[in-house]
Protein backbone atom coordinates (compact mmCIF):
# COMPACT_ATOMS: atom_id res chain seq x y z
CA UNK A 1 0.00 0.00 0.00
CA UNK A 2 2.52 2.44 0.80
CA UNK A 3 4.52 1.73 -2.67
CA UNK A 4 1.43 3.29 -4.23
CA UNK A 5 2.21 6.76 -2.67
CA UNK A 6 3.84 9.60 -4.37
CA UNK A 7 7.02 9.99 -3.58
CA UNK A 8 6.38 13.66 -2.34
CA UNK A 9 3.18 12.83 -0.45
CA UNK A 10 3.24 14.18 3.31
CA UNK A 11 0.73 14.08 5.95
CA UNK A 12 -1.16 17.22 6.02
CA UNK A 13 -2.27 18.24 9.64
CA UNK A 14 -5.74 18.69 10.40
CA UNK A 15 -7.18 20.77 13.13
CA UNK A 16 -9.22 18.67 14.70
CA UNK A 17 -8.04 15.28 13.55
CA UNK A 18 -4.23 13.27 13.18
CA UNK A 19 -1.64 12.96 10.52
CA UNK A 20 -2.62 9.28 10.64
CA UNK A 21 -5.66 10.28 9.98
CA UNK A 22 -5.03 11.73 6.63
CA UNK A 23 -2.60 9.78 5.53
CA UNK A 24 -5.36 6.72 5.60
CA UNK A 25 -7.48 8.98 3.66
CA UNK A 26 -4.98 10.03 1.28
CA UNK A 27 -3.82 6.21 0.71
CA UNK A 28 -7.48 5.45 -0.01
CA UNK A 29 -7.96 7.99 -2.56
CA UNK A 30 -4.83 6.97 -4.61
CA UNK A 31 -5.33 3.44 -4.34
CA UNK A 32 -8.86 4.02 -5.98
CA UNK A 33 -7.50 5.80 -8.71
CA UNK A 34 -5.02 3.00 -9.44
CA UNK A 35 -7.95 0.35 -9.63
CA UNK A 36 -9.82 2.67 -11.99
CA UNK A 37 -6.46 2.92 -14.07
CA UNK A 38 -6.04 -1.01 -14.07
CA UNK A 39 -10.10 -1.18 -15.06
CA UNK A 40 -9.64 1.18 -17.73
CA UNK A 41 -6.67 0.33 -19.42
CA UNK A 42 -7.24 -3.58 -19.37
CA UNK A 43 -4.82 -6.25 -18.35
CA UNK A 44 -1.18 -5.56 -17.94
CA UNK A 45 1.70 -7.65 -17.57
CA UNK A 46 2.55 -8.08 -13.82
CA UNK A 47 5.87 -7.80 -14.27
CA UNK A 48 5.55 -4.18 -15.58
CA UNK A 49 5.92 -1.75 -12.64
CA UNK A 50 3.74 0.58 -11.74
CA UNK A 51 4.03 4.13 -13.33
CA UNK A 52 5.79 6.34 -10.98
CA UNK A 53 3.96 9.79 -10.83
CA UNK A 54 6.61 13.06 -11.91
CA UNK A 55 7.63 15.59 -9.61
CA UNK A 56 5.92 18.60 -10.06
CA UNK A 57 9.06 20.52 -10.82
CA UNK A 58 9.83 18.09 -13.62
CA UNK A 59 9.15 18.40 -17.23
CA UNK A 60 6.59 15.34 -18.75
CA UNK A 61 6.72 15.29 -22.42
CA UNK A 62 3.20 13.17 -23.57
CA UNK A 63 3.95 10.91 -26.42
CA UNK A 64 0.84 9.54 -28.65
CA UNK A 65 0.52 5.76 -28.95
CA UNK A 66 3.30 5.03 -31.84
CA UNK A 67 5.88 7.00 -29.59
CA UNK A 68 5.45 10.50 -31.55
CA UNK A 69 5.94 13.93 -29.08
CA UNK A 70 2.15 15.47 -28.80
CA UNK A 71 2.76 19.17 -29.44
CA UNK A 72 1.27 21.52 -26.46
CA UNK A 73 -2.86 22.17 -26.59
CA UNK A 74 -4.47 25.39 -27.14
CA UNK A 75 -7.84 26.77 -26.07
CA UNK A 76 -9.85 27.38 -29.33
CA UNK A 77 -12.57 29.95 -29.22
CA UNK A 78 -15.59 28.52 -30.64
CA UNK A 79 -16.41 30.49 -34.21
CA UNK A 80 -20.02 32.43 -33.96
CA UNK A 81 -22.96 30.50 -34.97
CA UNK A 82 -25.60 31.45 -37.71
CA UNK A 83 -27.02 34.49 -37.99
CA UNK A 84 -30.41 34.61 -36.90
CA UNK A 85 -33.31 34.74 -39.94
CA UNK A 86 -33.64 33.16 -43.17
CA UNK A 87 -32.27 33.40 -46.84
CA UNK A 88 -30.24 36.26 -48.33
CA UNK A 89 -29.00 38.94 -46.37
CA UNK A 90 -29.92 42.57 -47.90
CA UNK A 91 -28.34 45.45 -47.33
CA UNK A 92 -29.68 48.59 -47.65
CA UNK A 93 -27.37 51.75 -48.03
CA UNK A 94 -28.74 55.49 -48.20
CA UNK A 95 -25.79 58.67 -48.68
CA UNK A 96 -26.38 61.08 -45.72
CA UNK A 97 -23.66 63.42 -47.34
CA UNK A 98 -20.50 64.85 -45.64
CA UNK A 99 -20.05 68.15 -43.59
CA UNK A 100 -16.27 68.31 -42.66
CA UNK A 101 -14.86 68.03 -39.00
CA UNK A 102 -18.43 66.71 -37.63
CA UNK A 103 -16.70 68.04 -33.84
CA UNK A 104 -17.46 72.39 -35.19
CA UNK A 105 -21.24 72.25 -35.50
CA UNK A 106 -23.77 74.94 -36.08
CA UNK A 107 -25.87 75.08 -32.97
CA UNK A 108 -29.65 73.67 -34.23
CA UNK A 109 -31.98 73.82 -31.36
CA UNK A 110 -35.18 72.56 -33.06
CA UNK A 111 -36.28 68.67 -32.86
CA UNK A 112 -38.82 67.62 -35.48
CA UNK A 113 -40.09 63.91 -35.15
CA UNK A 114 -43.10 61.89 -35.79
CA UNK A 115 -44.12 58.49 -37.48
CA UNK A 116 -44.55 58.22 -42.05
CA UNK A 117 -47.74 56.35 -42.76
CA UNK A 118 -48.37 54.52 -46.14
CA UNK A 119 -51.38 53.90 -47.89
CA UNK A 120 -52.51 50.99 -45.77
CA UNK A 121 -52.27 53.07 -42.76
CA UNK A 122 -49.42 50.86 -41.11
CA UNK A 123 -46.03 52.86 -40.36
CA UNK A 124 -43.82 53.44 -44.04
CA UNK A 125 -40.55 52.02 -43.04
CA UNK A 126 -37.13 53.06 -44.27
CA UNK A 127 -39.39 55.90 -45.82
CA UNK A 128 -36.56 59.23 -46.58
CA UNK A 129 -36.74 62.35 -45.54
CA UNK A 130 -35.26 65.03 -46.90
CA UNK A 131 -35.05 68.92 -46.25
CA UNK A 132 -35.64 70.90 -49.11
CA UNK A 133 -34.08 74.72 -49.31
CA UNK A 134 -32.87 76.60 -46.79
CA UNK A 135 -29.61 76.66 -44.67
CA UNK A 136 -30.01 72.94 -43.96
CA UNK A 137 -30.87 72.23 -47.94
CA UNK A 138 -30.44 68.34 -48.50
CA UNK A 139 -30.41 66.89 -44.93
CA UNK A 140 -31.85 63.66 -44.58
CA UNK A 141 -33.03 61.04 -42.05
CA UNK A 142 -34.22 57.19 -42.90
CA UNK A 143 -37.62 56.10 -41.02
CA UNK A 144 -37.51 52.63 -38.98
CA UNK A 145 -39.22 49.68 -39.44
CA UNK A 146 -42.14 51.73 -37.65
CA UNK A 147 -42.29 54.56 -39.89
CA UNK A 148 -40.78 56.56 -37.41
CA UNK A 149 -38.19 59.48 -38.19
CA UNK A 150 -36.24 61.83 -36.68
CA UNK A 151 -34.42 65.26 -37.04
CA UNK A 152 -32.60 65.51 -34.09
CA UNK A 153 -30.96 69.12 -34.69
CA UNK A 154 -32.98 71.55 -36.89
CA UNK A 155 -32.87 75.16 -37.14
CA UNK A 156 -36.24 76.48 -35.78
CA UNK A 157 -38.76 78.16 -38.60
CA UNK A 158 -40.78 76.63 -41.47
CA UNK A 159 -39.25 74.32 -43.30
CA UNK A 160 -40.09 72.03 -47.01
CA UNK A 161 -39.84 68.22 -46.67
CA UNK A 162 -39.09 65.58 -49.82
CA UNK A 163 -40.72 61.99 -48.57
CA UNK A 164 -39.14 59.11 -50.66
CA UNK A 165 -40.42 55.56 -50.55
CA UNK A 166 -40.46 52.33 -52.62
CA UNK A 167 -43.96 51.78 -51.91
CA UNK A 168 -45.36 55.05 -52.92
CA UNK A 169 -45.01 58.13 -55.10
CA UNK A 170 -43.00 61.01 -53.78
CA UNK A 171 -44.38 63.75 -51.61
CA UNK A 172 -43.81 67.18 -50.57
CA UNK A 173 -44.84 68.36 -46.84
CA UNK A 174 -43.96 72.04 -45.31
CA UNK A 175 -43.68 71.79 -41.29
CA UNK A 176 -42.76 75.10 -38.99
CA UNK A 177 -40.20 73.72 -36.27
CA UNK A 178 -40.34 75.54 -32.92
CA UNK A 179 -37.62 76.73 -31.30
CA UNK A 180 -38.41 76.29 -27.32
CA UNK A 181 -40.36 72.79 -27.65
CA UNK A 182 -40.09 69.58 -29.41
CA UNK A 183 -42.50 69.55 -32.81
CA UNK A 184 -44.02 66.62 -33.58
CA UNK A 185 -45.86 65.57 -37.04
CA UNK A 186 -46.92 62.43 -38.62
CA UNK A 187 -46.73 62.56 -42.36
CA UNK A 188 -49.16 60.65 -44.41
CA UNK A 189 -48.33 59.03 -47.69
CA UNK A 190 -51.05 57.51 -49.04
CA UNK A 191 -51.95 55.91 -52.40
CA UNK A 192 -52.05 57.74 -55.90
CA UNK A 193 -54.75 59.95 -57.06
CA UNK A 194 -56.48 61.45 -59.94
CA UNK A 195 -57.93 64.58 -58.96
CA UNK A 196 -59.40 68.07 -60.90
CA UNK A 197 -58.84 71.67 -59.78
CA UNK A 198 -60.01 74.94 -60.92
CA UNK A 199 -58.14 78.38 -60.82
CA UNK A 200 -59.33 81.67 -61.04
CA UNK A 201 -57.72 85.09 -60.87
CA UNK A 202 -58.30 87.90 -58.65
CA UNK A 203 -61.28 88.78 -61.03
CA UNK A 204 -62.83 85.58 -59.96
CA UNK A 205 -62.72 84.42 -63.96
CA UNK A 206 -61.47 80.65 -64.62
CA UNK A 207 -57.73 81.26 -65.39
CA UNK A 208 -56.09 79.38 -68.52
CA UNK A 209 -52.24 78.34 -68.89
CA UNK A 210 -51.97 78.74 -64.99
CA UNK A 211 -49.03 76.14 -63.74
CA UNK A 212 -49.68 73.93 -60.67
CA UNK A 213 -47.04 72.41 -58.84
CA UNK A 214 -47.57 69.41 -56.39
CA UNK A 215 -45.05 67.97 -53.80
CA UNK A 216 -42.57 70.80 -54.56
CA UNK A 217 -41.85 69.52 -58.10
CA UNK A 218 -42.78 66.34 -58.33
CA UNK A 219 -45.85 66.95 -60.41
CA UNK A 220 -46.28 69.87 -63.11
CA UNK A 221 -49.56 70.73 -64.59
CA UNK A 222 -50.90 73.57 -66.51
CA UNK A 223 -55.32 74.49 -66.73
CA UNK A 224 -57.36 73.85 -70.25
CA UNK A 225 -59.41 76.77 -71.33
CA UNK A 226 -62.00 76.19 -68.60
CA UNK A 227 -59.27 77.15 -65.81
CA UNK A 228 -59.45 72.85 -64.51
CA UNK A 229 -56.35 70.97 -64.03
CA UNK A 230 -56.27 67.92 -64.73
CA UNK A 231 -53.72 65.83 -62.13
CA UNK A 232 -52.76 62.25 -62.16
CA UNK A 233 -50.43 60.25 -59.70
CA UNK A 234 -50.62 62.82 -56.98
CA UNK A 235 -49.91 61.03 -53.38
CA UNK A 236 -53.23 61.48 -51.07
CA UNK A 237 -52.73 62.32 -47.77
CA UNK A 238 -53.13 65.26 -45.32
CA UNK A 239 -51.90 68.68 -45.50
CA UNK A 240 -50.95 67.73 -49.51
CA UNK A 241 -49.00 70.97 -50.82
CA UNK A 242 -49.77 72.40 -54.33
CA UNK A 243 -48.15 75.60 -55.85
CA UNK A 244 -49.78 77.99 -58.28
CA UNK A 245 -48.49 80.21 -59.97
CA UNK A 246 -50.17 82.32 -63.08
CA UNK A 247 -48.94 85.59 -65.03
CA UNK A 248 -50.22 89.06 -63.21
CA UNK A 249 -50.60 86.77 -59.56
CA UNK A 250 -48.92 86.45 -56.79
CA UNK A 251 -47.29 83.10 -56.67
CA UNK A 252 -49.20 80.83 -53.96
CA UNK A 253 -49.63 77.45 -52.58
CA UNK A 254 -52.17 75.87 -50.69
CA UNK A 255 -52.19 72.30 -48.66
CA UNK A 256 -54.86 70.15 -49.08
CA UNK A 257 -56.76 66.91 -47.45
CA UNK A 258 -56.87 64.51 -50.40
CA UNK A 259 -57.94 61.14 -48.86
CA UNK A 260 -59.48 58.21 -51.36
CA UNK A 261 -63.13 58.56 -50.20
CA UNK A 262 -63.32 61.87 -51.11
CA UNK A 263 -62.72 60.93 -54.83
CA UNK A 264 -66.29 62.04 -56.12
CA UNK A 265 -65.66 62.87 -59.73
CA UNK A 266 -65.64 66.73 -58.77
CA UNK A 267 -64.15 69.93 -59.70
CA UNK A 268 -62.14 71.35 -56.56
CA UNK A 269 -62.56 75.17 -56.63
CA UNK A 270 -59.57 76.83 -55.51
CA UNK A 271 -59.89 80.52 -53.85
CA UNK A 272 -59.21 83.33 -56.61
CA UNK A 273 -55.73 84.36 -56.95
CA UNK A 274 -54.41 88.30 -55.43
CA UNK A 275 -53.31 90.17 -57.56
CA UNK A 276 -49.65 90.96 -57.76
CA UNK A 277 -47.36 94.29 -57.34
CA UNK A 278 -44.05 95.14 -58.35
CA UNK A 279 -40.24 96.57 -56.82
CA UNK A 280 -37.41 97.63 -58.44
CA UNK A 281 -34.27 98.20 -56.95
CA UNK A 282 -30.25 99.15 -57.87
CA UNK A 283 -27.52 98.07 -55.82
CA UNK A 284 -25.46 102.11 -56.83
CA UNK A 285 -21.86 100.22 -56.23
CA UNK A 286 -19.97 97.35 -54.38
CA UNK A 287 -16.31 96.59 -54.07
CA UNK A 288 -16.18 93.78 -56.98
CA UNK A 289 -16.03 90.35 -56.68
CA UNK A 290 -19.44 88.37 -56.64
CA UNK A 291 -22.72 89.98 -57.77
CA UNK A 292 -24.77 91.00 -54.55
CA UNK A 293 -27.78 89.21 -53.65
CA UNK A 294 -31.71 90.09 -52.88
CA UNK A 295 -33.76 89.36 -50.15
CA UNK A 296 -37.46 89.48 -49.45
CA UNK A 297 -39.19 88.30 -46.07
CA UNK A 298 -42.42 90.21 -44.80
CA UNK A 299 -41.86 92.68 -42.17
CA UNK A 300 -44.32 90.91 -39.51
CA UNK A 301 -45.76 87.56 -38.94
CA UNK A 302 -49.42 89.17 -39.83
CA UNK A 303 -51.59 85.87 -40.70
CA UNK A 304 -52.75 86.33 -44.35
CA UNK A 305 -55.56 83.75 -46.66
CA UNK A 306 -52.84 82.98 -48.31
CA UNK A 307 -49.65 81.11 -48.43
CA UNK A 308 -47.20 83.05 -50.54
CA UNK A 309 -43.94 81.34 -52.38
CA UNK A 310 -41.71 83.33 -50.38
CA UNK A 311 -38.92 81.52 -51.43
CA UNK A 312 -38.94 83.02 -55.12
CA UNK A 313 -37.58 86.11 -53.64
CA UNK A 314 -35.25 85.29 -51.62
CA UNK A 315 -31.28 84.92 -52.24
CA UNK A 316 -31.48 86.60 -55.94
CA UNK A 317 -28.38 88.03 -57.71
CA UNK A 318 -28.56 91.58 -58.73
CA UNK A 319 -27.96 91.90 -62.83
CA UNK A 320 -23.95 93.03 -63.78
CA UNK A 321 -25.11 96.36 -63.39
CA UNK A 322 -26.73 95.69 -59.96
CA UNK A 323 -30.23 96.13 -60.88
CA UNK A 324 -32.96 94.30 -59.54
CA UNK A 325 -36.93 94.22 -60.22
CA UNK A 326 -39.43 91.95 -58.74
CA UNK A 327 -43.26 91.41 -60.37
CA UNK A 328 -46.49 89.42 -58.71
CA UNK A 329 -45.18 90.29 -55.00
CA UNK A 330 -48.12 90.66 -52.41
CA UNK A 331 -49.23 93.62 -51.95
CA UNK A 332 -50.65 92.87 -48.77
CA UNK A 333 -47.43 92.72 -46.95
CA UNK A 334 -44.79 95.46 -45.63
CA UNK A 335 -41.75 93.57 -47.08
CA UNK A 336 -38.32 94.10 -45.81
CA UNK A 337 -35.30 94.19 -48.67
CA UNK A 338 -32.37 93.22 -47.87
CA UNK A 339 -28.92 93.37 -49.87
CA UNK A 340 -25.90 91.43 -49.42
CA UNK A 341 -22.21 90.47 -50.29
CA UNK A 342 -19.28 88.80 -48.97
CA UNK A 343 -16.92 91.71 -49.24
CA UNK A 344 -19.09 94.06 -46.92
CA UNK A 345 -22.11 95.42 -45.34
CA UNK A 346 -24.92 97.24 -47.29
CA UNK A 347 -26.41 100.55 -46.45
CA UNK A 348 -28.78 100.98 -45.41
CA UNK A 349 -29.28 97.55 -43.49
CA UNK A 350 -32.63 97.29 -44.84
CA UNK A 351 -35.58 99.16 -46.68
CA UNK A 352 -39.15 98.53 -45.60
CA UNK A 353 -41.64 98.54 -48.32
CA UNK A 354 -44.76 98.14 -49.66
CA UNK A 355 -44.91 96.83 -53.66
CA UNK A 356 -47.15 98.49 -56.04
CA UNK A 357 -50.06 97.66 -58.41
CA UNK A 358 -50.19 100.36 -60.51
CA UNK A 359 -46.53 101.61 -60.06
CA UNK A 360 -43.72 99.76 -59.02
CA UNK A 361 -41.97 100.84 -55.78
CA UNK A 362 -38.25 101.68 -56.00
CA UNK A 363 -35.02 100.78 -53.21
CA UNK A 364 -31.65 101.81 -53.67
CA UNK A 365 -28.49 100.57 -51.68
CA UNK A 366 -24.85 100.32 -51.46
CA UNK A 367 -22.55 97.89 -50.73
CA UNK A 368 -18.90 99.55 -49.17
CA UNK A 369 -16.19 97.35 -48.17
CA UNK A 370 -15.22 96.39 -45.08
CA UNK A 371 -11.75 95.87 -43.38
CA UNK A 372 -13.29 93.29 -40.63
CA UNK A 373 -12.10 90.20 -42.47
CA UNK A 374 -11.77 87.40 -42.19
CA UNK A 375 -8.64 86.47 -44.93
CA UNK A 376 -6.19 83.46 -45.88
CA UNK A 377 -4.93 80.87 -48.37
CA UNK A 378 -5.94 77.59 -49.44
CA UNK A 379 -3.33 74.94 -50.24
CA UNK A 380 -2.82 71.43 -51.94
CA UNK A 381 -0.53 68.65 -49.73
CA UNK A 382 2.16 69.43 -51.74
CA UNK A 383 2.36 72.92 -51.08
CA UNK A 384 0.87 74.54 -53.72
CA UNK A 385 -1.70 77.14 -54.39
CA UNK A 386 -4.98 75.90 -55.00
CA UNK A 387 -7.29 78.20 -56.89
CA UNK A 388 -11.18 77.18 -57.13
CA UNK A 389 -11.72 76.02 -53.85
CA UNK A 390 -15.00 76.66 -52.33
CA UNK A 391 -15.05 78.78 -48.71
CA UNK A 392 -17.92 78.90 -46.80
CA UNK A 393 -18.29 81.15 -43.22
CA UNK A 394 -21.18 80.25 -41.18
CA UNK A 395 -22.70 81.22 -38.39
CA UNK A 396 -22.52 78.80 -35.69
CA UNK A 397 -25.70 79.72 -34.15
CA UNK A 398 -28.12 80.78 -36.72
CA UNK A 399 -31.53 80.82 -35.15
CA UNK A 400 -29.70 83.34 -33.15
CA UNK A 401 -28.68 85.53 -36.47
CA UNK A 402 -31.95 85.24 -38.07
CA UNK A 403 -33.69 86.55 -35.00
CA UNK A 404 -31.43 89.51 -35.15
CA UNK A 405 -32.11 90.34 -38.88
CA UNK A 406 -35.74 89.30 -39.17
CA UNK A 407 -37.44 89.06 -35.30
CA UNK A 408 -40.09 86.92 -35.24
CA UNK A 409 -39.40 84.84 -38.39
CA UNK A 410 -38.55 81.54 -36.77
CA UNK A 411 -41.56 81.34 -34.25
CA UNK A 412 -43.98 83.27 -36.85
CA UNK A 413 -46.90 80.57 -38.56
CA UNK A 414 -45.81 81.97 -41.93
CA UNK A 415 -45.06 79.56 -44.63
CA UNK A 416 -41.85 81.76 -45.13
CA UNK A 417 -39.00 79.08 -45.26
CA UNK A 418 -35.79 80.11 -43.57
CA UNK A 419 -33.46 82.48 -45.83
CA UNK A 420 -29.93 82.81 -45.91
CA UNK A 421 -28.63 86.41 -45.54
CA UNK A 422 -24.53 86.86 -45.99
CA UNK A 423 -24.84 86.83 -41.68
CA UNK A 424 -25.92 83.42 -42.09
CA UNK A 425 -23.84 82.14 -44.89
CA UNK A 426 -21.39 83.43 -46.99
CA UNK A 427 -19.85 81.47 -49.76
CA UNK A 428 -16.52 82.50 -52.33
CA UNK A 429 -13.68 81.32 -54.43
CA UNK A 430 -10.10 81.11 -53.85
CA UNK A 431 -8.33 83.49 -56.39
CA UNK A 432 -5.58 82.11 -58.58
CA UNK A 433 -3.28 82.51 -55.79
CA UNK A 434 -5.32 80.42 -53.32
CA UNK A 435 -6.54 83.69 -51.57
CA UNK A 436 -9.33 84.29 -50.21
CA UNK A 437 -11.68 87.27 -48.15
CA UNK A 438 -14.64 87.28 -45.96
CA UNK A 439 -16.01 90.67 -44.74
CA UNK A 440 -17.83 90.30 -41.09
CA UNK A 441 -18.93 93.77 -40.74
CA UNK A 442 -22.70 93.25 -40.62
CA UNK A 443 -22.60 89.91 -38.36
CA UNK A 444 -24.89 90.81 -35.21
CA UNK A 445 -23.25 91.00 -32.38
CA UNK A 446 -24.10 88.99 -29.76
CA UNK A 447 -25.55 85.69 -32.55
CA UNK A 448 -21.86 84.15 -31.92
CA UNK A 449 -19.26 82.58 -33.52
CA UNK A 450 -18.58 81.42 -37.18
CA UNK A 451 -17.31 78.23 -38.71
CA UNK A 452 -14.97 78.52 -41.73
CA UNK A 453 -15.24 74.98 -44.27
CA UNK A 454 -13.13 75.20 -46.94
CA UNK A 455 -13.68 71.74 -50.00
CA UNK A 456 -12.59 71.20 -53.53
CA UNK A 457 -13.66 68.18 -55.77
CA UNK A 458 -11.32 65.50 -55.07
CA UNK A 459 -9.71 66.82 -51.58
CA UNK A 460 -10.87 66.64 -48.36
CA UNK A 461 -13.18 69.12 -46.42
CA UNK A 462 -11.84 70.91 -43.38
CA UNK A 463 -13.40 72.98 -40.99
CA UNK A 464 -12.18 75.96 -38.61
CA UNK A 465 -13.69 78.17 -35.71
CA UNK A 466 -13.65 81.72 -36.17
CA UNK A 467 -13.91 83.86 -33.14
CA UNK A 468 -12.06 86.91 -33.72
CA UNK A 469 -12.25 89.55 -36.58
CA UNK A 470 -8.83 89.81 -38.79
CA UNK A 471 -8.19 85.83 -38.57
CA UNK A 472 -6.07 84.70 -40.86
CA UNK A 473 -6.02 80.95 -42.04
CA UNK A 474 -3.34 78.88 -43.96
CA UNK A 475 -5.64 75.95 -44.82
CA UNK A 476 -4.44 72.56 -46.50
CA UNK A 477 -6.96 70.64 -48.29
CA UNK A 478 -5.07 66.66 -48.64
CA UNK A 479 -5.62 64.64 -51.76
CA UNK A 480 -9.05 62.69 -51.38
CA UNK A 481 -8.96 58.98 -52.03
CA UNK A 482 -10.95 58.38 -55.47
CA UNK A 483 -14.02 56.16 -53.77
CA UNK A 484 -14.82 53.86 -50.55
CA UNK A 485 -15.85 50.91 -50.11
CA UNK A 486 -17.85 49.05 -48.12
CA UNK A 487 -18.08 45.08 -47.16
CA UNK A 488 -19.79 42.45 -44.22
CA UNK A 489 -17.62 40.68 -41.89
CA UNK A 490 -17.47 38.72 -38.64
CA UNK A 491 -14.89 39.62 -35.86
CA UNK A 492 -15.80 36.11 -34.32
CA UNK A 493 -15.61 34.01 -37.24
CA UNK A 494 -19.03 32.68 -37.91
CA UNK A 495 -20.27 32.13 -41.52
CA UNK A 496 -21.68 35.30 -43.65
CA UNK A 497 -24.94 34.27 -45.76
CA UNK A 498 -25.15 35.52 -49.49
CA UNK A 499 -26.24 39.77 -49.28
CA UNK A 500 -27.83 41.61 -51.85
CA UNK A 501 -26.83 45.71 -51.63
CA UNK A 502 -29.16 48.24 -52.35
CA UNK A 503 -27.49 51.75 -52.85
CA UNK A 504 -30.90 54.55 -52.66
CA UNK A 505 -33.21 51.86 -53.41
CA UNK A 506 -31.31 50.58 -56.26
CA UNK A 507 -29.57 46.88 -56.71
CA UNK A 508 -25.52 46.82 -56.29
CA UNK A 509 -23.32 44.61 -58.26
CA UNK A 510 -20.31 43.43 -55.74
CA UNK A 511 -16.69 43.50 -56.78
CA UNK A 512 -15.01 41.15 -54.93
CA UNK A 513 -17.08 40.78 -52.16
CA UNK A 514 -16.72 44.74 -51.49
CA UNK A 515 -19.60 47.13 -52.92
CA UNK A 516 -17.07 49.93 -54.37
CA UNK A 517 -16.85 52.89 -55.70
CA UNK A 518 -19.13 54.79 -52.80
CA UNK A 519 -18.40 58.56 -52.38
CA UNK A 520 -17.04 58.92 -48.98
CA UNK A 521 -19.36 60.43 -45.82
CA UNK A 522 -22.08 59.08 -44.10
CA UNK A 523 -24.74 56.45 -44.58
CA UNK A 524 -27.90 55.16 -43.31
CA UNK A 525 -27.65 51.22 -43.19
CA UNK A 526 -30.11 48.46 -42.98
CA UNK A 527 -29.47 44.95 -42.32
CA UNK A 528 -31.75 42.32 -42.64
CA UNK A 529 -32.66 38.58 -43.11
CA UNK A 530 -35.83 37.79 -44.13
CA UNK A 531 -38.51 39.60 -41.98
CA UNK A 532 -35.56 40.83 -39.20
CA UNK A 533 -33.86 43.43 -39.27
CA UNK A 534 -30.44 42.84 -37.81
CA UNK A 535 -28.89 45.87 -37.54
CA UNK A 536 -29.73 49.45 -38.07
CA UNK A 537 -27.19 52.52 -38.21
CA UNK A 538 -28.66 55.97 -38.53
CA UNK A 539 -24.94 57.16 -39.60
CA UNK A 540 -22.76 54.69 -40.48
CA UNK A 541 -19.09 56.86 -41.61
CA UNK A 542 -17.93 55.09 -44.75
CA UNK A 543 -13.96 56.00 -45.72
CA UNK A 544 -11.71 53.83 -47.23
CA UNK A 545 -12.24 49.88 -46.91
CA UNK A 546 -15.03 49.99 -44.56
CA UNK A 547 -16.66 46.86 -43.59
CA UNK A 548 -19.75 46.20 -41.28
CA UNK A 549 -19.42 43.92 -38.37
CA UNK A 550 -21.98 41.26 -37.70
CA UNK A 551 -20.52 39.37 -35.16
CA UNK A 552 -23.12 41.29 -32.59
CA UNK A 553 -25.81 38.65 -33.81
Amino acid sequence: MPALLPRHARAIPQRGGSSLTALVLGGAVVLLAALLYVTLSGPSDPQDPLPEVPDPGQQVVQTSPDGEPLEAGTLEIREGGPLPGLGPLEVSLHYLGQEGDTQLRQERPGRLEGVIYGPDGKGLADARVEILRGPQTGTAVIADAEGRYLFPEVIPGTHFFRIRSSRTPDAGRMQRVLSKAQTRRDFFVGQALTIQLRVRGHEGKALAGAELDFDFGVKKVKTDDKGVALVESVAAGRRVVVGIEAAGHVPVRYELNLFPQMQNGEVIDLPPLPQGGRLRGKVASWPGGPLPTVTLVPQGTTMSPYLYQWERWQDLPTSREGSFRFDNLPTTELLNVRVAHPWGPCEPRSRSVRPGVSAAATVQFLIREDKAQVSGVVKQDNGQVLPGATLTLQAARPAAVLEALYPGLTDSPLSVPLPQPAALRREVRSDQNGAFRFALGDHPQGTGHMLLTASAKGRETIRREVRTVGQEFSLVLREEALAASLALTRSDGGPIPPAKWLLEGKFQTLDNGRLEGLPQGNYHVVVRRGDLELLRLPAFAVGGQAALDLARF
